[in-house]
């Protein structure tokens, strides 16, 4: 039977595992995978078409083949290669009908997976070999505290399973899982490797401390619902994009939380085992908006800074490079907000040392990255003045993903960071996993413009001779792929090809396309 999970095939149970990774790559091994897939570790080339499969996939992957291709590249330490969990024509020939779909969250932390029969179910779609780069991409986006404890071989055995999903534009989500079933019998079997048992608890222990995924959040993550009813309350559109509406609900939001809020770690079982500890991350009053060069960053601060009255305590302090201060005057300035800020360039900012606590309540960095060097001390030193003062810190740069160090010292101050990136890690309690989740904001690229309106009409046309001729060709091919698969598959694949055919050009619009009139019934 089926679940609303969709990961079950007819007969099967659905495993659990706990959720250890989650990240987006793109990999040209990755760029045509359109299906789910998972990912197995496979020996070395003096392996057989058969190869000798780890200890929890000996008996489900027992009549799988390897291509004589896949065996000649495979690496001397071994690989791996890519299963697609999609139905094969041999499959549909043998009736499995239940179609494999993405894997379901149960909470935060647990998957719900598929059996690993599937594969056997499939009729071992043909797999395809992938570089090991794929498993370091795994292993970049690891937590420190978690990526001691990553081991090779408990993905080979099958302790650990890691699946492929395709995402937009391109991306594909990496999602690596500890399978409930296999991490019980580790720890439950007196015959097993202590040495695994001990690095599997140790790995266990330090995922649960750390969030599994390693996206930095977006404004549809971030944004939560109750927040979405002061955007929808708010009525204010003023020309600004929605990403840009999101961002500012948000930075609004963080800026009235005030310098208590935290985050709060819970332990929680897996597999009847009791997994980390609680303990509290303090966040910064204050955040970093990621968004990619041109999505309007500094409309978005203008914005929020002309919510303050003139005036008012709540001014304004701009600290960018020199070439940027004529544009953030002329956004200050089409907001109504000049009256509330100031605007400086990183060169002016040793001569504000010892004034942060009686002017501003809102510091704005843009583009930390582009900071001289003898400048850059100074301007971390005027950062820890404004925090202490409770200023509400917030740092512009569209690159921060890879200047995490410049914004993440900016954000939480010299030795904030120092804590957060370091000491919480290797005391096994992580802070900045937690921090990003929370206080950064990236948007895709695409996510930063609106969608063009899409208007469809209905043009009569009449068609030249060489166009009649390239549809009755098009037309032909139909009838030669029917001929084909009812040769080689039957005519139940035939049938339902030439049905799923017949519904895509209905939807063109081509309503007089003859296909499955044309076959027996199955």
């Amino acid at each position: 039977t089926t679940t609303a999970s969709g990961w079950a095939m007819a007969g099967t149970e659905i495993p659990r595992g706990f959720l250890l990774g989650d990240v987006l790559i793109r990999h040209p091994d990755l760029a045509g995978l359109d299906a789910a897939a998972e990912l197995c570790a496979v020996d070395s080339p003096e392996a057989s078409s058969r190869p000798h499969w780890g200890r929890f996939w000996a008996e489900d992957m027992a009549e799988a083949r390897l291509p004589q291709s896949i065996c000649e590249r495979l690496p001397e330490e071994g690989g791996f290669v890519l299963r697609p969990l999609a139905l094969t024509a041999a499959a549909a020939v043998a009736g499995t009908q239940e179609a494999v779909k993405l894997p379901a969250r149960e909470g935060p932390r647990l998957l719900r997976m598929p059996a690993r029969r599937v594969h056997a179910e499939l009729a071992f779609p043909e797999p395809a070999l992938v570089s090991n780069e794929i498993f370091m991409e795994v292993r970049y986006a690891t937590a420190p505290s978690v990526l001691r404890w990553l081991d090779y071989e408990d993905i080979r055995e099958g302790v650990l399973r890691i699946f492929a999903v395709p995402d937009f534009e391109g991306r594909v989500r990496i999602l690596t899982a500890a399978d409930e079933a296999a991490t019980t019998t580790v720890f439950e079997e007196e015959s097993s490797d202590a040495a695994q048992r001990k690095r599997l608890s140790a790995l266990l222990h330090a995922a649960a401390a750390a969030p599994a995924s390693a996206c930095w959040p977006t404004t549809d993550d971030l944004v939560y619902p109750e927040l979405r009813k002061d955007l929808e309350a708010s009525g204010r559109d003023g020309g600004l994009f929605p990403h840009q509406q999101a961002t500012i609900v948000w930075m609004r939001a963080v800026e009235s939380s005030g310098r208590t809020e935290s985050v709060q770690v819970e332990p929680f079982s897996f597999g009847g085992i009791p997994l980390g500890v609680a303990y509290d991350v303090p966040l910064p009053r204050g955040g970093v908006v990621a968004h990619p060069p041109g999505s309007g960053k500094t409309r978005i601060v203008a914005e929020v800074a002309s919510a303050s009255a003139p005036g008012q305590q709540e001014r304004t302090l701009v600290l960018c490079p020199g070439h940027l201060c004529g544009q953030w005057h002329a956004e200050l300035d089409r907001s109504g907000a000049s009256d509330n800020s100031d605007v400086m360039d990183f060169e002016g900012v040793p001569d504000l040392l010892g004034t942060a606590g009686r002017r501003w309540a809102r510091l704005v960095v843009d583009e930390p990255q582009d900071c001289p060097e003898g400048c850059w001390r100074p301007l971390q030193a005027f950062g820890d003045e404004l925090r202490i003062a409770g200023a509400a810190v917030w740092v512009l740069c569209g690159t921060a993903q890879s200047h995490l160090g410049t914004v993440g010292r900016l954000l939480l101050g010299r030795s904030g960071w120092h804590v957060a990136s370091v000491q919480s890690e290797w005391r096994g309690r992580p802070q900045l996993p937690h921090i990003i989740q929370a206080r950064f904001m990236a948007d895709p690229p695409w996510a930063c413009l609106p969608m063009p309106p899409l208007t469809v009409c209905e043009e009569p046309v009449v068609l030249r001779s060489r166009e009649s001729t390239d549809a009755a060709i098009a037309a032909l091919a139909g009838f030669v792929l029917d001929g084909i698969l009812l040769l080689s598959f039957g005519v139940e694949a035939a049938f339902e090809a030439a049905q799923e055919r017949d519904a895509l050009l209905t939807q063109m619009g081509w309503l007089g396309s003859v296909g499955a009139s044309l076959l027996p019934a199955a």
